[in-house]
């Protein structure tokens, strides 16, 4: 009879003690080094607490991607010294699930909502991205994190107003169906930039993750000249531009001190540093968009008329041979136009449709099938003028389309060459050795095959290489169709575009050096530009030394 009145207090104490734990903001408690099991947080949850978490949306013209990056503004993660701040993916390196992606990818470019920018539109297309996102960083740090949407190429080429409707309704999407933090407002958050920013977002990340910021004897390769820079240069090939940056020779930035620019990052310790390079961004010279101009270029050598402007540097020919201004009124009228387009640049036997690269061919004329020819040399001798290397610049050095940069001697300097640079050699057997290394002659050795193929001996051989057959219309299918081709683009603007030298060199210290090295990772990291964009964000967020 005694025990009933215990009872009751011992089930009123742990009411008001279960209350009190659930009412409680574990979350808000400050980052301690005690055991966090103490309180039944795994591992995962502890690290996470103690890291500020940061998006960003790398909208591309193929494709968008949404990134998820960590840090800490201390240097509790390093047994280092303090330096730049240590930004990692989501999920900490040790833990169970470090092999969750910290990026998605969906397809096609937000740039095809173009078309029908409405507001349902985009909401549809970022969904899996917002959502991805949102799983991927803990729910109470959500209004914290910021997300930043960056467009690039695919963007900057529709009109302004599908431009202003598609960012508008990405930022009210963000807004309602998520919690990040975009409160510096849309025009911060949501916007295009620059193939200039879009260049020094990729220097800075490429020399982030390969330790191009540091002592220069602890790179590998080291820098092959006394005189060259510490830093390496970027390379970046997308699907309707392709960037260049790199760091000049101290003798180049006297020379070009006015075309460079100025970038600042901050160490933990408050501390600045400092570097000039050199942006230029081609657009028009990415793989697709070449391709576009390219096939554009074919049906004006067949006779068909193109509303629009040469994409070439060579002379207005006038194709009818009777000098008559109204050309398209006479080709419609009293000649009959090809069916068929043959393309050195496509394997041989292989006849696809050309519709996707001739929409602004001159009704009423109907596009033509390409048919493949197969020959890598055809194809590069067609492909060159497309680099306008004829076009004026204004100061030398010249490089192609009209641009000049600082660069005398492209064997003081090593260059990461990503995206399209990456993807096309490491295609082509033996262009890219295990160790990563680049070989200009098996390059173009191999290269040569994909284009003679025939294309059903190209197709058969990826059935057995794969174990399954070329699905149509899959990026693999395009891939195989189009290998020649981008081969052939890629050696085009490396070599005779920027002048990368076409073998190794020595370096002053008699050692084999590459110029170019293409790289999908870093350090086990992803590249993409989208880091340099955030640790330079992030830089921000640190306090400045005392004078």
């Amino acid at each position: 009879m005694h025990l009933a009145p215990l009872l009751l207090v011992l089930v009123s104490s742990v009411l008001a003690l279960e209350s009190l734990f659930s009412a409680f903001d574990w979350m808000a408690l400050p980052a301690l080094d005690f055991p966090y099991e103490f309180f039944g947080l795994d591992e995962v949850a502890s690290w996470q607490r103690r890291r500020s978490f940061g998006v960003v949306i790398d909208a591309g013209s193929s494709g968008s991607r949404a990134l998820v990056y960590s840090w800490r503004l201390d240097s509790s993660d390093s047994d280092e010294e303090p330096g730049l701040p240590r930004i990692t993916k989501a999920f900490p390196a040790a833990a169970d699930d470090a092999d969750r992606p910290s990026f998605k990818d969906i397809s096609p470019g937000l740039s095809s909502l173009a078309a029908d920018p409405s507001k349902d539109n985009v909401e549809a297309y970022l969904k899996p991205l917002i959502e991805f996102a949102q799983d991927a960083i803990p729910n109470y740090k959500h209004s914290e994190t910021k997300l930043f949407l960056l467009a690039t190429a695919g963007m900057r080429l529709i009109p302004q107003d599908a431009q202003d409707a598609i960012l508008l309704h990405a930022c009210a999407a963000v807004k309602m169906h998520s919690d990040f933090d975009v409160s510096e407002g849309c025009d911060k958050h949501f916007r295009i930039i620059t193939g200039e920013d879009e260049g020094l977002y990729g220097w800075v990340a490429v020399n982030y993750l390969n330790g191009g910021f540091g002592d220069p004897e602890k790179q590998s390769p080291p820098p092959p000249y006394p005189d060259s820079p510490r830093s390496y240069g970027f390379m970046d090939m997308g699907g309707a531009s392709t960037q260049f940056a790199f760091e000049p020779t101290e003798e180049m930035k006297k020379l070009h001190g006015k075309t460079l620019k100025h970038v600042q990052l901050r160490n933990l310790d408050g501390s600045d540093v400092s570097y000039q390079i050199f942006v230029s961004t081609f657009l028009g010279f990415g793989v697709n968009e070449a391709r576009r101009r390219y096939v554009e270029g074919l049906a004006e050598d067949s006779g068909l008329i193109i509303t629009a402007p040469p994409a070439r540097t060579v002379p207005d020919r006038d194709t009818t041979g009777l000098g008559i201004p109204d050309q398209t009124y006479f080709i419609n009228k009293y000649f009959k136009t090809p069916t068929e387009v043959f393309d050195p640049c496509l394997p041989t036997n292989l006849s696809i449709k050309a519709e996707k690269h001739l929409s602004r061919l001159m009704q009423p004329n109907p596009p033509p099938d390409l048919v493949g020819t197969g020959s890598l040399q055809k194809c590069l001798s067609s492909l060159h003028p497309y680099l306008r290397k004829s076009r004026p610049c204004t100061q030398k050095p010249c490089l192609f389309d009209g641009v000049s940069a600082p660069i005398a001697n492209f064997a003081k300097h090593r260059f990461i060459g990503v995206s399209e640079y990456y993807y096309t050699p490491t295609s082509v057997p033996g262009a890219v050795t295990h160790g990563g290394a680049y070989r200009f002659s098996e390059f173009l050795k191999n290269a040569d095959k994909s284009c003679k193929g025939p294309y059903e001996v190209l197709n058969e051989t990826y059935t057995e290489t794969h174990g399954t057959p070329l699905e149509p219309g899959s990026v693999e299918e395009d891939r195989v169709r189009l290998q020649c081709f981008k081969s052939a683009w890629v050696l085009e603007v490396l070599h005779d575009g920027f002048g990368i030298p076409r073998e190794d060199v020595l370096s002053s210290a008699g050692e084999e050096s590459s110029t170019f090295e293409p790289a999908n990772e870093l350090n086990g990291f992803k590249i993409s530009w989208t880091l340099g964009a955030m640790l330079l964000h992030v830089s921000t967020l640190i306090k400045p030394q005392l004078p």
